[in-house]
């Protein structure tokens, strides 16, 4: 279980002209203005501006314009997709937007086939490395990932 934590300056990002979140931001985040960006993660960090379980964000619902989600939605178990998909779609306002990055599967089959990747690399994107906090659970295809995201009410998909 992950204590919520909530930290001071969350209050002030919430009053922006838009509230924007990182789930999954880590305490490693360079990626996004650290001011303009609420940061969250099951573990503390510097950088972290709320702890807490995907599933059970502490945000009112619809408040969030933009939700990004770099590099974290692999690290969900698939018994849970569920409960964080619907937590996502609760938190997102309707019409806001939800974007990110995984490793993709095809794409990295493909590198590690015409030798353009190591066994290594192509081990370490699809089922994670170092810490239990590093491990891939699912890896996606463009298509599957699509699949789960409408199956949850997200759309319109570039």
């Amino acid at each position: 279980m992950i204590e919520v934590k909530v930290k001071d300056c969350v209050a002030d990002k919430l009053k922006l002209p838009q509230v924007k979140i990182d789930v999954g931001s880590g305490d490693h985040n360079v990626k996004l203005p650290k001011g303009d960006w609420i940061h969250i993660d099951g573990c503390d960090g510097e950088n972290v501006d709320i702890i807490c379980d995907f599933a059970n964000i502490p945000l009112e619902d619809k408040s969030v314009d933009v939700l990004w989600n770099s590099d974290s939605i692999e690290h969900i178990e698939r018994f849970r997709h569920d409960e964080v998909m619907r937590e996502w779609n609760r938190v997102l306002k309707i019409g806001g937007l939800i974007q990110g990055q995984t490793p993709n599967l095809n794409s990295i089959m493909k590198r590690y086939a015409k030798g353009e990747m190591s066994l290594e690399d192509a081990t370490n994107g699809l089922y994670g490395w170092g810490s239990p906090y590093q491990i891939h659970f699912v890896t996606f295809t463009v298509e599957t990932l699509t699949d789960l995201l409408t199956k949850y009410g997200f759309g319109d998909f570039d």
